[in-house]
């Protein structure tokens, strides 16, 4: 099952939960509602009916047991709900008292008010059935009027209780009985007829939602399939096209990532090209050299002498320190360079490297002014550390400009130890500090060889610098030339002594 249709069903199962249980409530609240509604309406009836029983009938009788039974059914049947007609009086069955008694015995129970005994009385006509059934009673209890409730079995009914007034005394009890929910047929109607409706809406509303869920789960999936489809592309190698996705979410944040992942990739591609005509160029200026030379002595050209084999050393240790220099870049890039950790006087180091240097510097023109802070300790790779400060007064001697003047500055600090080489003139923007320690990359485009070297030293440095957990940035010093800071933290991690 693929996402589009997990998210339909899963807005669609929501949704459903949701509608079913909001009919629920609804329903339980239009019932609850109405059922209160028709019951206060029954209320108001039975007091209507009171009131006219005391302004009408109570006129010049004091005893409502002493008013005309036909007069009180017509009254009760004047409030009856859906017009049904009033019940006669009721009848002795054989017109005996012992008929009367012998038939009651086979009639239903009948309830009576604030009585828990079934009393008889005759059933009603199956068109009452359902409705309210209304009586009236006396203060003891007898009928006088109206119809008595016929109790059916496992039916509990619907039992409403008014007591009659005159001049603040009690002189009867009107009583109704129901043995349904809702009081009349049109009060049944009307419930049914809502949760019809109820259904009809319920399963109109669940069609909408599967509708807009189909449509919302397109709506939120088009973003992830414009990812899917670049990468498809990214996978076969074109790295040009570009995400656009201007919304400002999770959608968003993963189009900006693989764009900055297409652009690394781009230029990746780009350098790895670069890399293969530099790397060749550098390797053919020597060996073009060489075989020149070569040729040269073969023919006859040039006398095989001192010199001759001097030029052809100094060439071939320049394509050794080039093959060197690619090996170590290649193998630090891998993550394969050997680092042996271990406590050593980091101050002497940079003293003993500057010194090396000096020589070098002097037949340039230059002259090196070391500042190091005496007895700096340091717990790291001390063949590592020393190949990175000559790799970078080895640049610095290449690319300054004769007369100048290199400053190396030793400084430490409770939580890490700089090491700062700047040199005077020439420098370069400081848009391109950064592309410096790029392999192959010199500030020099036309790549004369009159400065040497194949770019690869600051490359070096840099995975030096990064295996002791350390930075190393540039940026153009105050003497006109670069300033390169490599910081070391105190804290380095130790526990590699083998290949890293």
């Amino acid at each position: 099952m693929n996402i589009s249709k997990k998210l339909t069903l899963s807005f669609v199962g929501l949704t459903s939960v949701i509608l079913i249980a909001t009919l629920v409530l609804a329903r339980w609240s239009f019932e609850r509602g109405f059922t209160e509604f028709l019951h206060a309406q029954e209320m108001d009836r039975l007091s209507r009916i009171a009131q006219d029983i005391t302004t009408e009938y109570l006129t010049d009788v004091s005893d409502i047991t002493q008013i005309n039974r036909h007069s009180l059914d017509r009254l009760l049947g004047k409030y009856t709900q859906g017009n049904v007609p009033p019940r006669g009086p009721r009848r002795r069955g054989k017109g005996s008292a012992e008929g009367s008694a012998e038939g009651s015995a086979k009639r239903p129970p009948l309830l009576r008010p604030g009585n828990d005994k079934f009393m008889p009385s005759r059933i009603p006509p199956p068109e009452l059935r359902g409705r309210f059934e209304t009586a009236l009673f006396g203060i003891n209890g007898e009928l006088v009027a109206g119809v008595e409730y016929i109790a059916t079995y496992n039916v509990v009914p619907i039992t409403f209780t008014l007591d009659v007034m005159h001049n603040e005394e009690r002189i009867g009890v009107l009583t109704s009985w129901n043995d349904t929910e809702f009081t009349s047929p049109f009060a049944s109607s009307f419930a049914r007829q809502q949760m019809n409706t109820s259904i009809l809406i319920g399963v109109f509303c669940l069609s909408l939602a599967m509708a807009l869920s189909y449509y919302a789960s397109q709506m939120l999936l088009q973003p992830l399939r414009a990812i899917i489809h670049r990468i498809s592309t990214l996978s076969k190698g074109n790295y040009t096209a570009r995400l656009a996705h201007q919304s400002r979410d999770e959608f968003d944040v993963l189009a900006n990532n693989i764009n900055h992942l297409a652009d690394k990739l781009e230029k990746n591609k780009t350098a790895k090209s670069r890399w293969f005509a530099d790397i060749s160029h550098e390797l053919r200026t020597p060996l073009t050299i060489l075989m020149g030379e070569l040729e040269a002595l073969k023919l006859g050209i040039r006398p095989l002498n001192q010199d001759q084999i001097d030029s052809l050393l100094v060439e071939t240790q320049l394509l050794s320190r080039l093959i060197d220099d690619l090996y170590q870049l290649s193998t630090s890039d891998l993550g394969a360079l050997h680092y042996q950790f271990n406590d050593f006087n980091l101050s002497e180091l940079v003293m003993h490297a500057c010194e090396q240097c000096t020589a070098s510097a002097a037949q340039s023109g230059l002259v090196i002014h070391p500042a190091v802070c005496s007895d700096i300790r340091y717990n790291g790779d001390a063949k590592r550390i020393k190949q990175l400060l000559t790799n970078l007064l080895n640049n610095a001697i290449a690319y300054t400009d004769p007369q100048g003047v290199i400053e190396v500055q030793l400084l430490s600090t409770q939580t890490d130890i700089t090491l700062i080489v700047s040199d005077s003139a020439p420098s370069i923007d400081i848009s391109e500090c950064e592309h410096i320690f790029e392999p192959l990359y010199r500030h020099d485009k036309a790549r004369t060889r009159n400065t040497g070297g194949a770019g690869l030293g600051l490359a070096i440095c840099k995975n030096i610098a990064s295996a002791h957990s350390g930075t190393i940035s540039a940026e153009p010093a105050l003497a006109g030339g670069i300033k390169i800071t490599v910081v070391l933290p105190i804290s380095c991690d130790t526990t590699t002594t083998s290949e890293t």
